[in-house]
């Protein structure tokens, strides 16, 4: 047996076509198509049809227990009314069968939604998938403004909640929302389309194999279409996951409140243990517990976890205000405190209680707590803190404190430097806000909240939150600073899921298929294990973010049944090289006409002379130790950088601005800005890239790798407040951090440096770039989705 080959303005979030090629099942009034599930692409209730995936078929493939997505859209050519949607049974070769209620279906659910980032235009309503419902009349959305019905049917506008300081504490009585517990009918209008979320949870006991059946949808007048249904389960159960998985969640008991409430803050016992029991289902293992200390109602809340099955080694507590003042000063009562909950939890097999510090201090503000964290540890307990890394402008956590946090729990970028630093103090280190909970782009989740982590050395993640809101937690636009912090809705009974918690799943069973598969190497033969290690070593140092993340997840249990002595693997198909993404831009050529205003390959053999390929031929100017050599621009990071003569870009103008980048270091390394080009710096805070002259930026460090080309383009239209986004082919969101502003004009276009808000270069070394850059291109006009996967297809194959 071979094993697998090894080889050595304003944003709305992309709503963009999927060009991957397929067939449609359809009737003359409607048609279905299989999607990409977890994906940060949109599909809003217009959009014309767009191709599927999968053959037309609905194609899944999970372990025994596990939970797994797949979507499927219905575009309506006629209105349709009473759409039903109902699952058979599956069956396979056998004769085994996988029940229909192993199967789940619920509606993305479209509604209106603040833009992203702190101190966004509260005014930027948009539109956009999030909510997985039951009920499709459960939200409706009238003028631009989200209506939800009570139970009474009576509809509740989701602004009317006073806008009051503080989290609202909704009362049940007052706005009793509930889902269906089962998909009710629904209706789409000529010209709409649904977009159907199913889940599938595979019985403990399924056994393997190929199991069929169909989904039909059927209509009242319109006749009904059927998917095929085709379920492969693996014949292994996946581990616990190596990393450990937290979040946030500030659920506590009052009995003030019995029913509890609609918020993220009091919960009824029906409400704390069915929250309790959907983070379970996702994958968390410990979530916080933010029941205070002197409620006594820590008790009923470890009894609440134990019901759910939740026994985790570690504990997170927030219900203790450990740090009771600033001057020092430690009372008596803290030890006391300490070494009773430490008593209460091993009661509960809990091995270590881990005690909340202050919230992401700095400075003194963290040193003032040391004593605090003293008498913690005098009396068994340990100490977690969310906190700062050191950027170019101020001191993290490490630098302060000298890394004696227990746990650190790291906000921001991803950085194998700074995971390494708390390793050597023997510390553990866990992703946090990277982003923060609530933004409906569920590939980011998996990606940032899965592989990466390992690939970064964390040990773990405890994002925020699971719920919270600064006013209502149903109403995104009643907060002066964020939008909500939701990867779930609260209601009476049980949560509503969202598209971004179920991204944040996968990233979790990510990182359980390859604990499965690290787990085997010990056990495993000799050859083959080392087989396997060399091809972790290579996902390990890959580009997770140019990776198709499907595809690594073949490439994982391609590997474990290799391990398991199946034949079912090839010479070929899963080198870590094969698992880049593809994008079809089958019938898409550039067309290199005068709207190209300038391109500079820097292939020249003479090292200080770039020739303009575009019709318009400006010349260059190369500054500083600037050089042309191994077919690209090498910039050393020391003031070096290119200035093209004759660019010029209006204010309200419109230009896409593209090229290769090579980074030999980042700004959050180098503790300064890198200027890409002009109008594009990397921030030395958190290696995001930031539109000058704007209150705009790209969340894009996880998709960047050192010392690897990235394809980089942005474009912006002057007739519009929108700026589009791309790394390698992959559309980003673009984040406003307040009020939108037009992107600034270009009067000189320079490469390897940026300008800075005020129209003059950036200092000397703190602009500019450190590594190589190729293949740079300026448009007066916006590139299409298919241009750009056409431009970088052309490149990736010389890269």
């Amino acid at each position: 047996m071979s094993p697998p080959e090894t080889c050595s303005g304003h944003i709305t979030l992309c709503c963009l076509s999927l060009l991957i090629a397929s067939s449609a099942l359809a009737n003359e009034s409607f048609e279905l198509r299989v999607v990409p599930a977890v994906t940060d692409r949109y599909i809003l209730p217009t959009d014309q049809p767009m191709p599927g995936i999968g053959d037309g078929e609905l194609k899944l493939t999970a372990t025994p227990g596990e939970y797994e997505p797949a979507s499927f859209v219905i575009y309506a050519q006629d209105a349709i009314n009473d759409v039903t949607v109902a699952v058979s049974k599956l069956r396979n070769s056998s004769g085994d069968i996988l029940n229909a209620d192993s199967i789940d279906v619920r509606i993305v659910k479209r509604w209106v939604q603040a833009a992203f980032g702190s101190n966004a235009d509260k005014e930027l309503r948009q539109l956009r998938p999030e909510l997985l419902v039951y009920d499709d009349s459960l939200v409706k959305v009238e003028n631009g403004l989200n209506h939800v019905r009570l139970e009474n049917g009576e509809y509740k506008l989701t602004d009317s909640v006073a806008s009051i300081p503080g989290r609202s504490v909704l009362h049940p009585a007052e706005w009793p929302i509930r889902d269906a517990s089962v998909l009710q009918p629904f209706a789409l209008d000529q010209g709409t389309n649904r977009q159907m979320w199913v889940t599938l949870h595979v019985p403990d006991n399924a056994a393997s194999g190929i199991y069929e059946g169909l989904v039909t949808v059927a209509t009242r007048d319109s006749g009904s279409v059927e998917l095929p249904l085709v379920i492969e389960v693996l014949p292994f159960a996946l581990a616990e996951s190596m990393l450990e998985y937290s979040i946030y969640y500030r659920g506590y008991l009052d009995p003030k409140w019995p029913d509890g409430s609609i918020s993220s803050e009091v919960k009824s016992n029906g409400q704390y243990l069915a929250d309790l029991r959907n983070m379970k289902a996702h994958g968390i293992v410990s979530p916080t517990i933010y029941q205070k200390y002197r409620t006594g109602l820590f008790d009923q809340v470890m009894r609440l976890r134990a019901e759910a099955g939740i026994f985790p080694e570690r504990l997170y507590y927030l219900g203790l205000n450990i740090v009771s003042n600033d001057a020092g000063k430690v009372p008596r009562s803290l030890g006391r405190i300490v070494d009773e909950t430490n008593a209460k939890a091993a009661a509960a097999g809990i091995g270590q209680v881990y005690y909340y510090a202050r919230d992401e201090a700095r400075d003194e503000a963290l040193t003032r707590q040391l004593p605090f964290w003293e008498e913690v540890w005098r009396h068994g307990g340990k100490i977690m803190a969310a906190g700062w890394q050191t950027d170019a402008t101020r001191l993290g956590n490490f630098d302060v404190t000298g890394g004696k946090e227990d746990l650190f729990v790291c906000l921001g970028s991803l950085r194998e430097s700074e995971s390494t630093r708390w390793h050597s103090n023997d510390r553990l280190i866990y992703s946090y806000q990277n982003p923060t909970g609530g933004y409906e782009i569920p590939e980011t989740y998996r990606l940032n909240y899965g592989l990466l982590l390992w690939q970064f050395g964390y040990d773990g993640a405890m994002p925020y939150a699971y719920q919270d809101a600064g006013g209502s937690v149903w109403n995104d636009f009643d907060s002066d600073r964020n939008r909500d912090f939701n990867f779930s809705y609260p209601a009476l009974d049980r949560p509503i899921d969202t598209i971004q918690w179920e991204g944040f799943r996968e990233g979790i069973d990510d990182i359980r298929y390859l604990s499965t598969l690290v787990g085997m190497l010990d056990s495993a033969d000799e050859e083959k294990a080392a087989h396997v290690r060399r091809w972790l070593n290579q996902l390990r140092e890959a580009p997770l973010g140019k990776l198709d993340l499907d595809e690594v997840r073949k490439a994982l249990i391609a590997h474990v049944l290799y391990l398991e002595g199946s034949e079912d693997v090839t010479q070929s198909d899963y080198a870590v090289s094969a698992l880049h993404k593809y994008f079809d831009a089958a019938g898409t050529k550039l067309e290199f006409d005068e709207s190209l205003q300038g391109w500079w390959r820097f292939d020249e053999s003479n090292n200080d002379e770039a020739v303009d390929l575009s019709q318009w031929g400006r010349t260059v100017q190369l500054y500083g130790d600037a050089l042309i050599a191994d077919n690209a621009l090498v910039l050393d990071g020391d003031a070096d950088f290119v200035t093209a003569d004759g660019i010029e870009i209006p204010e309200d103008g419109t230009a896409t601005i593209e090229g290769w980048f090579w980074f030999e270091e980042f700004a959050m390394d180098k503790r300064a800005s890198l200027g890409l080009f002009s109008g594009i710096y990397q921030h030395a805070s958190n290696n995001h890239l930031y539109i000058t002259g704007t209150n705009e930026f790209l969340p894009v460090s996880s998709l960047l790798h050192l010392r690897t080309w990235h394809h980089i383009v942005i474009s912006w239209d002057g007739n519009s407040p929108t700026v589009n986004a791309f790394i390698d082919g992959r559309p980003v969101p673009v984040i406003p951090g307040g009020e939108a502003e037009e992107v600034r004009e270009i009067d000189d276009f320079i490469i390897g440096r940026a300008k800075s808000y005020f129209g003059g270069l950036l200092s000397r070394v703190k602009g500019t770039f450190h590594g190589r850059i190729a293949e740079v291109r300026v448009w007066n006009r916006v590139l299409t989705e298919a241009e750009v996967h056409a431009s970088y297809n052309s490149g990736k194959n010389a890269r």
